[in-house]
């Protein structure tokens, strides 16, 4: 790395160049810190560049005066965004020195260019012209005519110096431009601002219209004038002096003697900000003006005042005795105390003085609303003028051209706000609305062009009053009264329009406008004139919501922080690179108009959202170095080397030159503002925050600020320059920063495989954690501080991953488990994680530590090593200890069970073992597992489920009775033709009515795919056209229809079957393929059916007979023809009477009279007679579809043809409505409503296909109106150019009075119907078949005559179908044996009554009773099963006050809260607890069981709220019964299990799923490998019950007993045992083969309610096979093979035996959801190893104590036991006296010893050799097991033995050790006694040591006989499985020395202390 000193040749080097340039001899030149060179001057002063050298040193004296000193061109930073801004001379601005014409300084320009070209020609400007250093710095254009003129050497050429100090002046005078004129900032055509920015209550803003005072530094004279406006762009003010400007800025003052200052940067400065009251003691109050000074601060809480008049300045305190407030002279109750006169001329000047300050603030808003209002005019000329348009959305459906003035501009939205005048069509005026006017449709038309060459009109008032911000009304003059008439253009009209004018429109309110306000300031405006505009829905929102509304121009924009007067500021969406604050929910981006333009081109910081301009940057910068060239320097100093106080004698630093760095009038920060907004702009002194200081993001691309970066000058040039350790390779933004950050921590999630970082460590996890580590760290933590953005950039992530590793590798012993797996993560994120995505993060402070971690592992374990293979002993201890144990690999868990599962998705209900004993005689459904409604429930016939109908969504109230009982659930779907169910399941169809699946290919007629919508089956359709006649011998299961109530032979499948093929000749009718009723025509191959015709009989009769010989003469009988064909070879028949609407009149009338058909109830004969001639009528017309759809489709086609024409066909209507006044109106807009019916049905794309008659004839009625207005307007004739004009012309019908129009009746057409009768045969033929069609088609009732149902669906095939019911109980077998009777014995955790209550329908309700004193109870309702086996009905869940039903509906929410709270509530009607329905009423505490509600009065809501019978008339929205059974789902959202686990143990609680109950999962077999597969875990002693059906009983359902049971020889035994036949058992050594036997005995006993192939019966079919369905197997018919019993199976105790089996070729279980723990595994072969080395080690006597101390040190004893369990207690007793210093309840303190008291007795009531045993133990000699499973917190054993005091244990303890006894086992009971049971004892002394325990020991105080008495107790500290070791934590202190722990654990550290 290179140091800070140059080589000698370097130096040489450095030094020649310098005395090229000129330097003189003795400076020295070095690096600095930034690796830059560095000049030492000989009095040992230093500069960074060779130009400042030669300025210090002619100040030294050094060089001559008049050397000249070239200066280098600006460097260009290289964090700045790239510029567009092309490089040379700037374009012509106009210049400050306003004095000159553009004429003056054009000429001077150029002749600056001219002498710069004749110097450049000679080439002898090696010096610059003499610079004057004190008062002026720079020479002006006319200096260069006074320097002599240096005769030209012919022979001298310029040097490359000479050259490239040529370049450089050239440069520099190209870096410099005159300052723009902020008098044309805001102009459109002169500025870089497309908008205005102005805000009066901003700090610049305010400082408008105020007294200012400057100094002048040339003749220290100060200059009064006032602060007449604020310049946005150039961030100046203009100030108008008093008398004359000061002396150096004369030239720049206009006519005015106005200049404009910039005054944040100007010294000398005195600005009024306050108008007071003023009071010195002694002295009358004056008014006095506020002033703040950046040469005079004064003191907190202190103000300096000048009296107005006087010109005296005081400094006077802060408050109400001194300083009032100054509001028009107003003398409040302070002032007026004061007796002494108060100086009326002083208090005249003041009022002056304040009004003048507002009319220059007035005037102000007024220039910018004129400058806004220009702003909005630019790219079009809409903006004030009166424009003509057509709005489509008034006057519906014609539209309207209306007029209006234009009033403001939206770029956000792209449209104009119009104000509309009165439109005479309307007859109103329109509110204003944003309109596109650049939008085709409006056809916008200007109305006021101003002439061309004509100056544009200046704004109105009325024009500038949307855009007038900070105006306020001047006061009146005179008497103070306003005129009611003010002149327009003067303050006192504007300030009228603004209170009695909308602010967007400037229309006048009128009353009943909604207004809205802006509370900012307070402009009103309508709802639909605010942009963007509001809807009353928004409104009202707002309104109730409280929040204030501000206006668009009042919301400060994020990319600037300035209000857009122009446009306003707007909501947009935040870029996805933006940093938004999360924690800051209400943080929105809005953006002025600028700021959007420069978001849209990327040009934003996504750390601040500041936006930037590099043009505009750049722009002001080269104004400021001509500023500074050419005005004497300012007091301040430079950003860079502030020590050198000579870095200003020569030159001006151009590159580095920025505003003074102390800002003397610093504004306040606005609101949502971080950093100071000036701090941005291009003439700031503060670093890091403008275009200069920016680097660009590698990840999105985007300029960064280097403030917001938080980076320093030092730390941004290493970046610059590469070599800054972590920006130099990769620089990212705060927002690809996180997501880096994320990406980093989630990469390392992924790779935590043990999730050993995934969260804090907490105390239980690791007791001593925080004493060890001092500062933790995990993932968990890491992302959420990367979520906040606490880090800069990634290497903190690296820093902290390092620390996270560090942490793991520190805590736990080396080579541990923990320990290896952090070094595994540590080297897996280094090479996966770091080097891919964490490239530019170095090795953070910590990887020294981890490296030397590593080495000192290493050392440790060879040491270990070599200790090892010294002791020759290990491996008999490791004999005796069990621990030598074979290595064992678990394989992955399955990616799913085995077998197929189910596709319905089941409740797992868990139920109490009493519970279960009764309810698993009970039907429960498979999906919500209650068992209440069983009235609804469906069976399915295969897999014996049961389902409620609602549950499984069957259509129960359209099935048959044969379908319900042949019922399939989804689970079982086949296909009812072939009894097997397709692979493709998108293959098969559901009936909509039955439920029952067909196969697609199977059907008659075949589907290739699904059809949309409704589909029957054949044999569900009830056919109200044939009443079911047409199909003989009744449905087949292969039919079906889209039409419920249409067969297919009558239509049911138009759409999909090719009808025109099958349709019968005659009657229309289709046939099937099967048919032998048809007759096909010799002709026209049409078939006829021998029904329809009977020739077609005869033919068929002819063709069947056997003895018909066909002769020659009747060879012709032996063809047919049909109908239609007859009549065309033997011509017209004579005509026997035609059928016209008069003769079906008279029928009809005969019909009526005679009473072959009743009106009913309420109609009468004449509405009967005219409902008939209706539908007569229409039927008729029906016969001429195709005339009316011609006149359509001809409507059609004139639409093209006037679109061609006129563009439009509403353009057409619009020259209707002009020209075509003999045409009546009704016509047009019959013509008008067929255009918008044309283009909602899209009729020129998809054409018309009508299939009502009704609309076919109502859209032809309005084509034909339309073809007579089209032919009309082209000038066509309508009779020529109209197809079916015949038929146009019977339509053209006026309406009548009412509307309607009454159309001529048809003639019935006979040649398009053949099946017209002849008037003589109507009543003969038809009659006995008028009344029931007629009665259905025309009157809508059913048939009155049954005789067509009875041939229809509801008979079937006549036979009587079984409907199975619900399993409830044993008492239909038992009998009424009172000691055998069944009961439900389940209760509602709220109300306590036990069993379903079913509640019925709304039409079951009973009558109500007027008797006051009969109470109804209301029905509760199902049972609802909760979790750890409680229920709850399902009224009493739903109407409890903290429940509520999730939106989707069927979840019950806050079930266990309801649950807690009923416990402490007492009912008010019966006093029982579990009282949670409440009255709703505020105060009211009156809570209830839900059916003592309902009998104490108390009423219910809709809403699911009550009101007691006191509070009732309080609501009107009541239900009549609120007990209704509702027909849904209903599931209680499982919550977090609230009971004690000592309470409740598995043994408890058994499983249910639908008819499966599990009532004990068994015992993992131990000592045999039979019991399991590599799919299924069978463990004996496994008991289960199933409903399903019977064997012996046909569509009866029974409960079954499954049992898995243990052979003499070891085998598992599956058994079968039938609750309805206990006797006839089924045994077998598989499940699967148990199941056949079962499944043979039940087809044989059902095999009658089969349709066993027959197709036309409605009884289901028989599946063809069980293979690949859910529940057709043993294994889930058992249940072992299900989803929920096996992840209980995989998670009972000594499931290791499965994977670790005894017998190496013994199969291995493959988990499917958990599977045991490799150190679990190796638990269980340690025990094994334990066990066979017990039977080695075991003496004659059997007892443990006996064997010495031979056995003793065989397994490893140690003797300090002692001091732990004494320690330990003592640590515990004291911390549970600290904790216990509170004083406790006394009955609290009392029922605590009674529950311990209990456990206790439980305890001792089962002895000791049954709980517990002593085994040898691999952790340490022998330990205490377990024999039974224990609950967390239950009672393990007491910890017994003699006891004594403290003294005596001290000695025995010397005892022991001295003795040889090994161990001794002491622990403290209180602090004078302790238990010593080492002689004397129970097995708890075994207890070993681990340092992840299961136990844990605790002194309790009990009631005993012999009074109160404290015992040491052992609780579990966790679940403890049957045959595991009982461990307790020592808690060694650390002074007793390192003693090894071999436990084992996961965490252990190895040692014990």
């Amino acid at each position: 790395m290179r140091g800070t000193e140059l080589t000698p040749a370097e130096k040489a080097s450095a030094l020649a160049e310098a005395k090229a340039r000129g330097l003189p001899p003795g400076w020295n030149v070095t690096l600095d810190k930034r690796k830059r060179r560095k000049w030492i001057a000989p009095n040992g002063r230093s500069c960074d560049s060779i130009p400042k050298a030669l300025t210090m040193s002619v100040e030294m004296g050094m060089l001559p005066p008049d050397t000249f000193i070239p200066h280098p061109p600006p460097k260009r930073k290289r964090g700045r965004p790239p510029g567009k801004a092309k490089r040379g001379r700037p374009p012509k601005q106009p210049i400050l020195d306003l004095t000159k014409t553009e004429e003056e300084l054009e000429a001077e320009r150029l002749e600056l260019a001219r002498q710069w070209k004749k110097h450049k020609a000679q080439g002898k400007l090696k010096q610059k012209p003499k610079k004057k250093k004190a008062k002026k710095e720079t020479t002006t254009a006319t200096e260069y005519e006074e320097e002599e003129e240096v005769v030209p050497d012919a022979a001298h050429h310029p040097s490359e110096e000479e050259e490239e100090s040529e370049e450089e002046e050239m440069e520099e005078e190209d870096e410099m431009e005159p300052p723009t004129d902020p008098e044309t900032t805001l102009q459109p055509t002169w500025s870089h601002l497309t908008t205005v920015h102005w805000d009066p209550n901003s700090a610049a803003g305010l400082k408008v219209g105020w007294f200012v005072r400057v100094s002048d530094d040339k003749t220290g004279d100060w200059h009064d004038g006032r602060i007449l406006r604020y310049d946005p762009c150039t961030h100046k003010h203009k100030i108008q002096f008093t008398n004359n400007a000061r002396s150096y800025e004369k030239n720049l003052a206009d006519s005015d003697n106005c200049v404009w200052i910039h005054l944040r940067i100007e010294e000398g400065i005195q600005i009024a900000t306050q108008l007071v009251w003023a009071h010195v003691k002694g002295y009358a109050w004056w008014p006095a003006m506020v002033l703040e000074s950046d040469l005079h601060p004064v003191r907190d809480g202190y103000k300096s005042v000048e009296f107005i008049g006087s010109g005296e300045v005081a400094t006077l305190r802060v408050g109400p005795e001194t300083l009032r407030p100054f509001t028009k002279g107003h003398i409040d109750s302070i002032i007026a105390k004061n007796k002494k006169k108060r100086n009326t001329n002083a208090i005249q000047l003041a009022l002056d003085e304040e009004a003048t300050i507002q009319q220059v603030r007035n005037e102000a808003a007024r220039y910018y609303a004129q400058q806004a209002f220009a702003m909005s005019s630019l790219g079009h000329n809409y903006m004030g003028k009166k424009v003509q348009l057509f709005r489509s959305d008034v006057n519906y459906p014609y539209g309207e051209t209306v007029v209006g003035r234009v009033k403001q501009y939206s770029p956000a939205m792209g449209k104009w706000l119009v104000a509309y005048e009165y439109s005479d069509q309307a007859r109103k005026k329109y509110e204003a609305s944003w309109v596109n006017l650049k939008s085709k449709e409006h056809k916008v038309r200007i109305l006021d062009k101003a002439a061309k060459g004509s100056a544009p009109k200046p704004p109105k008032d009325l024009d500038l009053l949307p855009f007038l911000v900070g105006f306020h009304p001047p006061e009146a003059e005179g008497d103070g009264k306003k005129s009611d008439d003010p002149e327009e253009g003067t303050d006192e009209y504007l300030a009228q329009a603004m209170v009695q004018r909308c602010h967007g429109c400037t229309e006048y309110w009128k009353k009943g406008d909604t207004k809205i306000e802006c509370t900012l300031c307070q402009s009103s405006f309508h709802l639909g004139c605010t942009n963007p505009p509001l809807s009353p829905d928004a409104y009202q929102k707002l309104r109730k919501s409280g929040e204030p509304y501000v206006c668009s121009r009042c919301i400060p924009c994020k990319g600037c922080y300035q209000h857009d007067v122009a446009f306003g500021c707007h909501l947009h969406a935040p870029p996805p690179t933006l940093s938004i604050d999360e924690d800051d929910h209400e943080e929105k981006l809005h953006l002025c108009s600028m700021c959007t333009k420069a978001y849209g081109k990327g040009q934003f910081c996504p750390n601040c959202a500041h936006a930037w301009d590099d043009e505009h940057f750049q722009h002001v910068q080269r104004q400021i170095r001509w500023q500074q060239a050419h005005k004497p320097k300012k007091r301040g100093r430079k950003r860079k080397n502030p020590d050198d106080l000579s870095s200003n004698a020569g030159g001006l630093d151009w590159q580095n030159y920025t505003a003074p760095a102390v800002v003397q009038n610093e504004d306040p920060l606005p609101p949502g503002a971080k950093v100071n907004p000036h701090w941005y702009h291009a003439e700031t002194a503060q670093w890091g925050y403008t275009e200069v200081d920016m680097l660009t993001c590698d990840s999105c691309k985007l300029w960064v600020h280097a403030g917001c970066a938080e980076l320093d000058e030092e730390e941004y040039e290493e970046t610059s320059d590469g070599k800054h350790p972590i920006y130099s390779t990769e620089f990212l933004c705060k927002m690809c920063c996180k997501q880096r950050c994320l990406e980093l921590i989630q990469g390392m999630q992924h790779e935590d495989n043990m999730l050993l970082f995934a969260e804090p460590v907490s105390e239980k996890v690791a007791p001593n954690y925080l004493d060890v580590i001092k500062r933790p760290m995990d993932l968990q933590t890491m992302l959420v501080q990367a979520r906040k953005q606490n880090y800069k950039n990634y290497a903190w992530v690296r820093e902290m991953f390092e620390l996270m590793v560090l942490n793991a590798l520190t805590f736990n012993r080396p080579h541990s488990p923990f320990w290896k797996e952090a070094k595994r993560f540590y080297e897996a994120c280094l090479d996966n994680v770091f080097k891919s995505i964490g490239t530019a993060a170095p090795p953070g402070k910590y990887e020294d530590r981890i490296h030397a971690n590593f080495v000192k592992a290493e050392k440790a374990k060879k040491l270990e090593e070599d200790r090892v293979q010294e002791d020759k002993s290990t491996e008999k201890k490791d004999l005796v200890a069990g621990a030598k144990v074979s290595t064992v690999t678990l394989p992955s868990l399955r990616e799913k069970p085995v077998g197929v599962q189910s596709c319905v998705p089941s409740r797992e209900v868990k139920i109490k073992t009493t519970d279960a004993y009764f309810t698993s005689w009970m039907d429960t459904c498979y999906t919500c597992g209650s068992s209440g409604a069983s009235d609804t429930m469906l069976f399915c016939v295969d897999c014996g489920e049961a389902f409620h109908s609602f549950c499984a969504n069957a259509p129960i109230h359209s099935m048959e009775k044969s379908s319900a009982a042949g019922w399939r659930c989804p689970n079982c779907k086949v296909c009812e033709i072939t009894g097997v169910s397709p692979e493709d399941e998108q293959k098969m169809l559901f009936c909509e009515m039955c439920d029952r699946g067909f196969s697609l290919d199977k059907l008659d007629p075949p589907l290739s795919f699904a059809p949309p919508g409704i589909w029957v089956c054949g044999q569900c359709v009830d056919c109200k056209k044939c009443g079911n006649t047409l199909e003989p011998n009744g449905p087949k299961t292969t039919y079906w229809s889209r039409d419920p109530h249409l067969c297919y032979r009558c239509g049911g499948c138009d759409g999909l079957v090719d009808r025109k093929a099958r349709k019968c000749g005659v009657c229309s009718t289709l046939w099937r393929d099967g048919d032998t009723d048809l007759a096909q025509c010799e002709q026209c191959n049409v078939k006829v059916k021998a029904r329809c015709d009977p020739k077609a009989q005869e033919f068929l009769n002819r063709q069947n007979s056997k003895d018909d010989v066909l002769d020659t003469k009747n060879r012709s009988s032996s063809k047919y023809f049909c109908p239609t064909c007859c009549k065309k070879q033997g011509g017209k028949k004579k005509d026997t009477g035609k059928v016209t609407r008069g003769h079906l009149y008279d029928h009809v009338t005969k019909v009526v009279q005679q009473g072959v058909l009743l009106p009913g109830e309420e109609m009468s004969e004449n509405e009967l007679h005219e409902k008939l001639m209706e539908q007569i009528d229409w039927k008729t017309r029906n016969l001429w579809r195709d005339e009316y759809r011609r006149v359509v489709l001809e409507g059609v086609r004139f639409l093209g043809l006037a679109r061609e024409q006129f563009g439009d066909a509403r353009y057409l209507m619009d020259r209707f409505w002009e020209e075509c006044d003999d045409l009546p109106p009704w016509m047009g807009q019959r013509a008008t409503r067929f255009i918008h019916i044309a283009k909602k049905l899209k009729l020129e794309t998809f054409g018309f296909s009508a299939r009502r008659i009704e609309q076919c004839v109502m859209i032809s009625k309005l084509a034909a109106s339309w073809l007579k207005v089209a032919c009309r307007v082209m000038g066509l004739k309508t009779k020529r150019n109209v197809k079916g004009f015949d038929r146009v012309l019977k339509l053209l019908k006026p309406p009548h009075e009412c509307g309607a129009a009454e159309l001529t009746f048809d003639s019935i057409r006979c040649e398009r119907n053949r099946n017209i009768i002849n008037k003589d045969e109507w009543l003969e033929k038809f009659e006995s078949q008028l009344n029931p069609i007629v009665q259905t088609e025309v009157m809508n009732e059913a048939p009155s005559d049954n005789s067509s149902s009875s041939k229809g669906r509801s008979s079937g095939d006549g036979k009587e179908y079984k409907l199975a019911s619900a399993v409830c109980g044993w008492n239909g077998i038992v009998g009424s044996n009172d000691n055998y009777q069944w009961y439900d014995p389940r209760s509602c955790v709220l109300c306590h009554m036990c069993g379903d209550d079913d509640a019925g329908h709304l039409e079951q309700l009973p009558p109500a009773s007027d008797d006051p004193t009969d109470t109804v109870v209301p029905k509760l309702g199902r049972l609802l099963p909760m979790g750890d086996g409680d229920w709850v009905h399902a009224s009493c869940a739903l109407w409890s006050s903290e429940t509520w039903e999730s939106p989707s509906g069927g979840v019950v929410n806050a079930m266990e809260k309801a649950k807690s709270r009923g416990a402490q509530l007492k009912c008010f009607g019966c006093g029982r607890q579990g009282a949670t329905v409440g009255c709703v009423k505020g105060n009211c505490n009156f809570n209830y069981h839900f059916p003592c509600a309902h009998a104490c009065g108390a009423v219910f809501t809709s809403s699911k709220e009550i009101y007691c019978k006191t509070h009732k008339d309080s609501t009107k929205d009541l239900v009549p019964n609120p007990s209704i059974e509702l027909m849904k789902t209903l599931v209680i959202a499982p919550e977090k299990s609230k009971v004690d686990a000592s309470e409740l143990t598995d043994s408890d609680i058994c499983l249910r799923v639908g008819a499966l109950t599990v009532h004990s999962l068994g015992t993992v077999e131990q000592d045999a490998d039979g019991f399991h597969s590599v799919d299924y875990i069978t463990p004996p002693g496994y008991l289960a019950t199933r409903i399903f059906w019977s064997t012996a009983h046909p569509k009866t359902r029974t409960i079954y007993v499954l049992a898995i049971e243990k052979s003499p020889n070891s085998k598992p035994i599956f058994s079968i045992t039938p609750g309805d036949n206990p006797a006839s058992s089924i045994t077998a050594s598989t499940s699967e083969e148990a199941y056949r036997m079962l499944m043979k005995l039940v087809d044989k006993a059902n095999g009658s309610h089969f349709s066993n192939g027959d197709p036309f019966s409605r009884l289901p079919t028989k599946r063809g096979s069980r293979k690949g369905t859910f529940g057709l197997n043993g294994p889930q018919f058992f249940g072992y093979g299900t989803i929920q019993i096996r992840k209980a199976l995989e998670s009972t105790s000594g499931i290791e035996a499965v994977v670790a089996p005894i017998n190496p070729k013994s199969p291995q279980y493959l988990f499917c959801y958990s599977q045991p723990t490799v150190e679990s595994i190796m638990e269980l072969q340690r025990k094994r190893a334990a066990v066979a080395a017990e039977q080695k080690l075991e003496n004659s006597s059997g007892c443990a104590r006996t064997e010495g101390i031979t056995a003793v040190a065989r397994s490893g004893g140690s003797g300090r036991i002692t001091r732990a369990l004494v320690r330990n207690v003592d640590s515990a007793n004291a911390a549970a006296d600290a904790l216990g210093g509170r004083k406790q309840d006394s009955e609290k303190a009392k029922a605590d010893r009674s529950r311990m008291a209990l456990k206790y007795r439980q305890m001792k009531s089962i002895p000791i050799e049954q709980r517990l045993v002593a085994k040898r133990s691999h952790i340490h000699g022998w330990g205490l097991f377990t024999k039974k499973e224990i609950a967390k917190n239950s009672m393990i054993v007491e910890y017994t033995g003699e006891i004594i005091r403290q003294g005596v244990a001290d000695r025995r303890e010397k005892q022991y050790e001295i003795s040889g006894e090994g161990s001794c086992y002491m622990f403290r009971l209180d602090m004078q006694r302790i238990v010593d049971a080492t002689k004397i004892g129970c097995m708890a002394r075994f207890m070993n040591h681990c340092c992840s325990p299961n136990a844990y020991a605790k002194v309790i105080t009990v009631d005993t006989d012999l009074g109160v008495d404290k015992k040491i107790m052992v609780f579990a500290l966790q679940d403890i499985k049957a045959g595991e070791e009982i461990t307790y934590d020592y808690k060694f202190p650390v002074e007793d020395g390192s003693l090894k722990c071999s436990c084992g654990a996961p965490n252990c550290i190895g040692r014990l202390n």
